[in-house]
């Protein structure tokens, strides 16, 4: 679990820069990045959905 984690990807990610080569920085930067763009895809689907409901509520008012 902790290599899905973003605070345990963040921390192999330091201590590959740190400790070893910059090959082996892979995986923690494209697990950052698969969340980030989960996280952001997340938010905008929200906020899609609650637009589309406020919008329809006032429209049955």
């Amino acid at each position: 679990m902790h290599r899905w984690n973003v605070p345990g990807l963040a921390t192999d990610l330091l201590k590959s820069v740190v400790y070893v080569d910059r090959r082996s920085t892979r995986w923690p930067v494209a697990g950052l990045l698969l969340w980030a763009v989960l996280g952001v895809s997340g938010l905008l689907t929200a906020a899609l959905f609650r637009g589309r409901r406020a919008g329809s509520a006032g429209a049955t008012r």
